[in-house]
Order: C-alpha cells, then structure tokens, then sequence
C-alpha cells in the first residue's frame, strides 16, 4: 500500500460517518474515472489509460449496482475505505483501476473541503475560474498566495508540464522554472514550441526542460510544484520522498483529497478542481470532457493562513 494513499485513509476515517458511505455509479472510459457517492459527492481522478498520448478515449462504461459491489470488492456493512481496490494495490498497476480508487478517496474527501471546514482548518481558500488561476493577475487572490509560496526562491521547480509554470515564471524575483517531464514523442513538439512562445515573452530562456531529473530540482529548487497525477500512476511516494524538506505547490485535479495530507509533506498551496453532477453528465457526450471545462470548470485554491501575534 502507497504511503500518500495509507496516509488519506487514515485522515478519512477521522469521521466516522465517512464509513456509512456507499458508491451509486463508476464512469470510465474517458480522460478522467470518475465516483458519484450516495449523497451526491462526485470525485475524479486522471486516468492516464484514456489520457496518455492524447489518444482517442475508448467507449464510456458506467457500471451501478452489483457491478459497483463487483468493481470495488466489497460487501454490504463493510466500510469504502476497506474494499478490495483501495486496500490492495491493482495487479501490474491497472491505471484505470488506479485512477478509480483515487477518484473515490477523493469523493469521500468532499467535506474537508467545505468552505466552513478550511476555515477552521486555518486555511485561507479561493474558487476561481481557470484564467484567474493560471493566468498572472495583479492583485488577486491566487496571485498573491503564489507569490507568498514563492518566496525568495529565484529557482522554481514544476514536476509535470503545465499547472502554473507559466505563471510561476512571471512572479517577481523568480529567475528560472526548471520542468521535470516525461514526455513522449508526440507530445515533445507541443512541449517545445509552447516553451519557446513562453520564453520569446520574457526575452529569455526562463523556462527551462529537465528532462525526468526530480533530483535537480531537488537541488536547485527550494520551491516545486507538483502534480497529484501521480498518485494515479503511483509515483507520488517517490515524488515526495525525493522533494522532502522543500515548499510545495500542490496543482492539479486528481488532487482533492483532505489537506493535511498535503500540509505533512510542506504544501504551501493546493490549487485543485471540486466537480459536480454537471461533469457526470458531460461525461456521456463530450469525449474528453474539453466543453465541461470551458463552461463550468472553477478551481478551489487554498494556503494557509498567516499568524497574527497574540495581543
């Protein structure tokens, strides 16, 4: 069992009627897996299966009833977070399986993420549009926390090709963005003509490929984001080991898990999507989920908050 997933069950089962839960529907097939709870929670989770290469997505599944019971491995009185896929690790990491299991502990992570619930967690939170996150913006919210997780770091790291590297990159005093990516062929020449359009803004090479070096940023980087997809490959354990002792940047979707999991291992910023009813029924028509981002997609950031000294 991964020590990131061990580590969201136990935070999980710190409320007791997380137990009481149950699973109405699994939808696979396209880009992300996603989980419709019996009260309504829906969690997602990158299925790197229909995702990886950008092939086309094979035909949406959607299994309820006994195939649920079947798919998950569990039984009537026996708690979610004991059913066979999530306690045992998929045989040859069955990616869609992975991403299945993620995409519940995320739906039942939905009440730490309750507004009320970061709040008293000390966590300051924004939901923002796409551009307001991925975008610099003087003034906003997500502009300011980035900038506080930055720091004085003049060297940022970024585990994944995209997120906020852009972004980053234009936050005053950050000199370099070093990326870590394994990218295929395909992809490699997106990846370099996007880098170049980036760079010819800022007049020099600020972003820069690592290729799949996680130890330099680890050298070079006090500050690195990185992206929760790994927990749907099963690299997260390796992620954080590598980058202990550093500031995180925590951005993606398959990352809407409860947020001390991400505070133990130094996040100073989760930026994450919350989805809803509106996603599972997109699901059936859109194929890779593209028109449900454009017009619904909101992105829940959160940091936490600063001290103020006691009077």
């Amino acid at each position: 069992m991964s020590l990131i997933e061990t580590a969201i069950r136990r935070e999980l089962r710190t409320r007791p009627d997380q137990g009481q839960r149950s699973v109405d529907e699994i939808l696979t097939g396209r880009s992300f897996a996603a989980v419709v709870l019996d009260d309504g929670s829906v969690g997602t989770a990158m299925d790197y299966q229909g995702y990886h290469g950008g092939g086309s997505p094979g035909a949406v599944v959607c299994r309820r009833g006994s195939q649920v019971t079947d798919y998950l491995g569990t039984s009537p009185g026996r708690s979610l977070l004991d059913c066979d896929l999530v306690r045992t690790p998929p045989a040859g990491l069955d990616l869609t399986r992975q991403a299945v299991k993620i995409a519940l502990l995320s739906a039942l992570s939905r009440p730490w993420l309750r507004p009320t619930a970061l709040a008293e967690a000390g966590l300051g939170h924004v939901v923002a549009p796409f551009d307001e996150v991925h975008a610099h913006q003087a003034g906003s919210a997500v502009t300011e926390a980035l900038t506080r997780a930055v720091g004085s770091a003049g060297t940022v790291g970024v585990i994944g090709f995209g997120g906020l590297m852009e972004h980053l990159a234009e936050v005053d005093g950050v000199g370099r963005v070093l990326v870590a990516d394994l990218h295929d062929a395909p992809r490699a020449e997106r990846v370099r003509s996007t880098l170049a359009r980036f760079n010819a803004r800022f007049g020099e090479a600020r972003i820069q490929l690592v290729g799949d070096d996680l130890h330099r940023l680890a050298d070079e980087c006090e500050v690195v984001q990185i992206t929760p997809s790994s927990l749907c490959n099963a690299t997260m354990d390796e992620v954080l080991r590598t980058l202990r002792g550093l500031r995180l940047i925590v951005v993606g979707p398959s990352g809407a898990v409860p947020p001390p999991v991400w505070q133990a291992h130094g996040a100073v910023l989760v930026c994450t999507e919350l989805r809803d009813s509106r996603f599972v029924r997109a699901y059936h028509h859109d194929d890779h989920l593209y028109e449900w981002y454009v017009e619904y997609d909101r992105r829940l950031a959160y940091w936490p908050q600063e001290r103020r000294p006691t009077e």
